[in-house]
């Protein structure tokens, strides 16, 4: 409830449309999600953070193509955000591309803590959707 009256709130915030994203899909609700991200990159094409939310509820609404574009986007936009580079890996896995998902992977182990802060969300799913 708090995240969907922030929004309500303030539907011009790519903010509260990604917090609410990555909290519907840490709640299981990736359907609901996908259209916040995509609110949120509408808001601002160029964040990061929501296309990287978008490519993970891609991800989970089995469209790895789509999620490989927004995962690529959000990797052009911040290149440390480890989010992205696991998104991106993910999506390449899935789509059969092991040995380039492998290679990305790796970027991921050497972004190191920084990069994995900025790249978690599951802070998001604990202040309710």
């Amino acid at each position: 409830p708090v995240l969907r009256r922030a929004v309500e709130l303030d539907p011009g915030s790519t903010r509260a449309h990604v917090r609410l994203g990555d909290a519907l899909l840490h709640t299981g609700l990736p359907e609901e999600a996908l259209a916040a991200f995509r609110r949120a990159v509408e808001l601002d094409p160029r964040s990061a953070r929501a296309h990287a939310g978008l490519g993970d509820a891609l991800l989970r609404t089995d469209s790895p193509e789509e999620a490989l574009a927004a995962f690529r986007r959000a990797v052009e936009l911040d290149p440390r955000t480890a989010r992205a580079h696991t998104g991106l890996a993910t999506a390449l896995y899935a789509m059969g591309s092991v040995e380039e998902a492998q290679i990305i992977r790796g970027r991921v182990v050497d972004l190191g803590d920084e990069g994995a802060e900025r790249g978690n969300s599951a802070e998001f799913g604990e202040r309710g959707v």
